[in-house]
């Protein structure tokens, strides 16, 4: 097959959440899209913008439960951010600010059981495919660590886990603080794509 597996949120996607071209996420100039033709694999780019890590985690599921990962393929996971909740009846992600969710936050959401859900999820996965997997996290690594530093260097430690200068690809990439590289909505530029792509590169292949 050769195929590279993205999984995300939107930003595994090419796109802004602004302006009259808000929300037309695609794969095009996207880092995975930059990434394949390093890598001389297919693109199958699952990204879902707006969705939480339960929402990731149900879609790499889906592929495991249907064997369609091949020895050839490569699976890279960017897990999103810890406050987002899966909506069952509507099949969507909803975030902390949505009114109709904030009893659901205030009583029965917590950081921790969010960090332990992305520790499971990541070591279900891991143990079911035999193809090369990577994964990250958009979170700041910091944030992480302060709510349960054994849980965070637990996940910190797998040797599949992918950060540059003990940060995530996009903390980095915020971090050196270039407008060329971030949009307004602060999702990565086409510049940004291309460099997250080279950082991912150099990552996965050493």
């Amino acid at each position: 097959m050769n195929n590279l597996y993205i999984y995300a949120c939107s930003y595994g996607k090419y796109g802004t959440s602004n302006g009259p071209k808000a929300h037309k996420w695609v794969d095009q100039e996207s880092f995975g899209d930059f990434l394949a033709k390093s890598l001389n694999l297919n693109l199958v780019n699952r990204s879902y913008p707006g969705g939480c890590n339960y929402h990731i985690f149900k879609n790499i599921m889906k592929d495991v439960l249907l064997g369609n990962f091949d020895n050839t393929d490569t699976i890279l996971v960017q897990w999103t951010y810890l406050g987002r909740a899966y909506h069952n009846d509507q099949e969507k992600t909803v975030m902390p600010n949505n009114p109709e969710f904030f009893d659901y936050y205030k009583n029965y959401y917590n950081d921790l059981q969010s960090l332990c859900n992305l520790l499971t999820f990541n070591f279900y996965v891991k143990n079911k495919i035999k193809c090369p997997y990577y994964f990250t996290v958009v979170e700041n690594l910091q944030d992480l660590s302060k709510i349960n530093e054994l849980i965070f260097q637990e996940i910190k430690s797998d040797p599949c886990f992918l950060t540059i200068k003990n940060m995530s690809p996009i903390e980095y990439l915020k971090k050196l603080d270039n407008k060329e590289l971030m949009l307004e909505c602060h999702h990565p530029s086409v510049k940004g794509h291309k460099l997250l792509s080279e950082i991912f590169y150099q990552l996965m292949v050493m």
